[in-house]
């Protein structure tokens, strides 16, 4: 869209080499949890996974070049997602207590942020 920036997360990992990153990569993405919006979360499973990346043998027409393997990939992972989310529904958005307890916390926290820049208390550091 044109009037915002549309990205609402950035993932960085690191390792001793590229398979070492490209594993924590693989991991965090798997474990990464985004609700509410479509992310490209699917696409960059598949390429972590797809071995002429692992490899470092990449080039400006990569996807292209492997379009098929990361479709397919992609499909996998969006589907997974999808499943993930009816499993968080089903498990914590119809359970009320928990609900509450959410909520409760964040108001909690948005209500400290709030007394702090009324009081524009300044931190050590700040």
């Amino acid at each position: 869209p044109p009037y915002y920036d549309s990205m609402i997360a950035k993932l960085i990992t690191y390792g001793r080499d590229r398979e070492e990153a490209i594993a924590r990569m693989r991991r965090a993405l798997k474990e990464y949890i985004i609700l509410g919006v479509s992310t490209n979360i699917p696409f960059h499973r598949a390429v972590m996974e797809e071995e002429d990346f692992k490899k470092g043998n990449i080039s400006t027409h990569y996807i292209e070049d492997h379009k098929e393997y990361l479709r397919e990939k992609i499909r996998k992972y969006a589907l997974e997602a999808m499943d993930l989310e009816k499993l968080f529904e089903e498990k914590v958005l119809h359970d009320s207590k928990k609900i509450v307890a959410l909520a409760g916390g964040l108001n909690a926290y948005i209500t400290s942020v709030v007394n702090r820049n009324k009081l524009n208390h300044k931190y050590p550091g700040e």
